[in-house]
């Protein structure tokens, strides 16, 4: 029996077009995935895009990228969000993680720990960095 794969579209919000060159890169070699949409701005976000994941640069921690999430759990609830960000994960990704977030990880990441990211996510799991989960359980010990 021949089953035909396929691949979760990744819709990608980022205000840095090589960031979506990036992305592309890393889902242009695995089967399971690739970036289907890509916006600059939630501005022209509707309801008729239908990803299967949504990966969100967020420039800081702020409220207003807060909020997006919120926002696009609501506009998209189906759609687990991986954020992408260059900030301290040690900051900033529990606050994302508690407004929605199913996973964090740092620009900085390579193909392997994004591409891990994304299979987590798409199984309905939660995503975080070995050094963030060790963080976040000593805190709760």
């Amino acid at each position: 029996m021949n089953k035909e794969i396929i691949s979760k579209r990744i819709l990608l919000i980022d205000d840095h077009p090589v960031c979506g060159c990036g992305l592309s890169r890393v889902t242009e070699t695995n089967d399971n995935f690739t970036l289907a949409y890509y916006a600059n701005t939630d501005a022209t976000l509707t309801e008729d895009i239908n990803p299967d994941i949504i990966v969100l640069e967020i420039s800081s921690g702020n409220n207003q990228g807060l909020a997006l999430i919120k926002g696009l759990r609501s506009l998209y609830p189906k759609a687990p969000v991986l954020i992408l960000s260059s900030q301290a994960e040690s900051v900033f990704a529990e606050r994302c993680l508690k407004a929605g977030a199913k996973g964090y990880v740092m620009k900085n990441a390579d193909e392997t720990e994004i591409l891990e990211a994304l299979k987590t996510i798409s199984n309905g799991k939660l995503y975080t960095s070995p050094s963030l989960k060790a963080q976040l359980l000593n805190q709760i010990s």
